[in-house]
Parts: C-alpha cells; sequence; structure tokens
C-alpha cells in the first residue's frame, strides 16, 4: 500500500487525521490561497464519487 496522500497539497497544510479524513490548520485568513483550495476540494469530490 503507498503511503502518498490521496489529496495532493503542496503547502503542507493538510494533515492526515485518518484514511478517510483530514483536516487544515489555519492561523489567518491569509492562510488560504484559493486555487490550490479549490483544487484539493475537486480532488476530494473526485475521491468520493468513485466510492459511491
Amino acid at each position: 500500500m503507498s503511503s502518498r496522500p490521496l489529496v495532493e497539497d503542496g503547502s503542507g497544510r493538510l494533515e492526515a487525521m485518518s484514511r478517510q479524513m483530514a483536516g487544515v490548520k489555519l492561523r489567518a485568513s491569509g492562510d488560504i490561497d484559493a486555487a490550490p483550495f479549490a483544487g484539493r476540494v475537486k480532488q476530494a469530490r473526485v475521491l468520493e464519487v468513485k466510492k459511491a
């Protein structure tokens, strides 16, 4: 089994909490970069659709 995350995160803010859940630590509104964040949401959506 690969240890590569299912959702790519170049920022290093996404922290795996389990095989199916992750959290993002934000300290200020400036921590949110809209384009990469939207990309991670899209990747997660694709994984959910595949699961269903």
